[in-house]
């Protein structure tokens, strides 16, 4: 497996209420090429969290998965990792919506290594976040 680049990027509070630092910042974690990026400060990441979180995907031109009820988001390369898991699970709503759709899922991703992954992966007991190469 090929050397894997790792970047943490904590604003502190900064990044919620000023557009410009928060480009800024992704501008700087761009340049650095990282495969995964630990993503620490998007505050109220249930609510507004998802506007930053979208716009800093794009930024990055990464996937990523924000933590439930948490300030917390992993960014990957979607060109060298795939999502095998999120905390989606951890929400009882999501767990409810799962067990009546997850056949749905599981039939479109027949034929989709990546997609049966992933649905076997939401199939199984709770694990909070995966992703591999």
């Amino acid at each position: 497996m090929a050397k894997q680049r790792f970047v943490c990027w904590n604003l502190e509070g900064k990044g919620p209420g000023d557009p410009e630092v928060r480009r800024a910042a992704a501008e700087a974690v761009r340049r650095l090429q990282p495969d995964i990026v630990l993503r620490q400060e998007i505050f109220r990441g249930d609510k507004r969290g998802h506007t930053i979180f979208d716009e800093q995907c794009r930024a990055l031109d990464m996937q990523g998965v924000l933590g439930s009820e948490s300030c917390t988001v992993i960014l990957f390369n979607p060109r060298r990792l795939n999502l095998v898991r999120d905390w989606s699970m951890e929400v009882a709503a999501c767990r409810e919506y799962w067990a009546r759709f997850g056949a749905y899922r599981e039939a479109e991703a027949l034929g989709n290594k990546a997609d049966e992954q992933f649905t076997r992966a939401k199939n199984e007991p709770f694990t909070p976040v995966a992703v591999v190469a």
